[in-house]
């Protein structure tokens, strides 16, 4: 963990990662696709109970 203010001091070579919250999306929620909401689902990026409240989404 780091603090949001801090400054850090990295050395050539070194890495980072950032993780961050998800943006906002665009479109309409009701028009994604439904392979691309199996496909978020698979790889943990919604659950199903938020696929089924955000997107409409009942599994088919």
């Amino acid at each position: 963990t780091v603090h949001p203010k801090g400054q850090y001091h990295l050395s050539p070579g070194d890495r980072i990662t950032l993780v961050e919250a998800g943006g906002g999306g665009f479109g309409k929620p009701a028009e994604r696709s439904r392979a691309l909401i199996r496909h978020d689902i698979a790889e943990g990026y919604v659950t199903p109970t938020g696929a089924a409240r955000d997107y409409g989404f009942d599994g088919e």
